[in-house]
């Protein structure tokens, strides 16, 4: 039987790597060099990596339509719950309306890097409505861990 995980998607660069990293209770984030030991970093990378309890997809699947048949087949054969991954740092949008709907497992969405750029947190939030996904929504920082044991706890 096929290990059911948590799948992350969400655009370049919004945290995903570092999340799995605390999920898969790897413990830290990933520095900027990506030189950390036990550390995964996303630089470069455009293959799923499959962590001990995640599935890191990366942001190309995400910001691409044609990639969206592969996201629903990741999740469909592989992913107990969906997390959408948005990012308080950033103000791009990415992914398409609705998507959320689409999966048929729970479905939650992140705001990371809450510790930065409070004024785009209604946007991030809207972000999220608009692909679809239900509340509550979890706001998160890997760097100083808020909001990473109400996520746990949710998840798990």
């Amino acid at each position: 039987m096929v290990q059911r995980r948590i799948m992350l998607i969400g655009a370049t660069g919004c945290g995903k790597t570092s999340l799995a990293n605390v999920l898969d209770q790897y413990g830290e984030p990933v520095s900027q060099d990506g030189t950390s030991t036990g550390i995964v970093s996303a630089r470069g990378r455009q293959d799923v990596r499959y962590g001990k309890h995640t599935i890191d997809v990366p942001g190309g699947y995400f910001e691409n339509p044609w990639m969206y048949n592969h996201l629903i087949a990741l999740a469909q054969n592989h992913a107990s719950h969906v997390v959408f991954v948005v990012s308080q740092s950033q103000r791009s949008v990415a992914g398409a309306p609705g998507l959320a709907k689409v999966f048929g497992c729970s479905v939650t969405g992140v705001v990371t890097h809450c510790d930065v750029k409070s004024q785009n947190k209604n946007f991030c939030l809207k972000q999220l409505q608009q692909y679809g996904v239900p509340e509550p929504y979890f706001n998160v920082s890997v760097a100083d861990g808020s909001g990473i044991p109400e996520l746990l706890q949710h998840l798990f």
